[in-house]
């Protein structure tokens, strides 16, 4: 863990999302200081008109609404500080390799307590 979850709609350009996968992984390692063997990253592609914001559904990304999804699962060891850093990176990280700007990025961090998650065979404690 970190595990970040991006959902999106088909954009018009076209990229690898595995390759932004890495990339993520990467960058993000690089800029949080956590060791990218701890880092997942997951991508879902949302089907066309399968996503509505504000009343309205796409068929594809547009540039300034129906924003990327992202969910950010950390465990409960990172102070608040250190949690708007880690959001900081992943919407850098974000910009930097995917055709989504800043403005049209939703993160949403969500932190996973200690003896709630269950991982490698058993449940995780966190020191």
């Amino acid at each position: 863990m970190p595990i970040i979850r991006i959902e999106s709609l088909i954009t018009d350009q076209h990229f690898s999302i595995q390759k932004i996968c890495k990339e993520i992984s990467k960058h993000f390692s690089e800029m949080t200081k956590i060791d990218e063997k701890f880092i997942s990253v997951v991508w879902y592609t949302i089907q066309p008109a399968c996503y509505c914001e504000a009343g309205i559904t796409a068929s594809s990304q547009p540039e300034n609404s129906h924003p990327a999804l992202v969910t950010l699962l950390v465990p409960n060891i990172h102070s608040q500080y250190r949690q708007k850093e880690l959001l900081n990176a992943l919407a850098k990280s974000m910009t930097k390799y995917t055709p989504f700007k800043l403005d049209n990025i939703f993160i949403h961090l969500q932190v996973a307590e200690s003896g709630q998650v269950f991982d490698q065979g058993e449940i995780q404690y966190f020191d």
